[in-house]
């Protein structure tokens, strides 16, 4: 997993560029206690085959 600090804005990049993406774009969420926290993701496969999956948090939580 690689944290960049927009995801949009890397996403675009390689829509830009005609990247093929192994997994669209979309948000996780994850369970931490009582709050919901998550993370926006998409997955690319780089030329050796390797998953590379980007990511920026969401930076939202809430109660039950």
């Amino acid at each position: 997993m690689i944290e960049v600090s927009d995801v949009l804005a890397v996403h675009h990049r390689l829509e830009k560029a005609h990247w093929p993406l192994f997994r669209q774009l979309e948000d996780q969420w994850y369970r931490a206690g009582n709050r919901k926290v998550g993370n926006r993701e998409f997955l690319v496969q780089d030329p050796d085959g390797y998953l590379l999956r980007f990511f920026s948090d969401i930076n939202y939580s809430r109660g039950q």
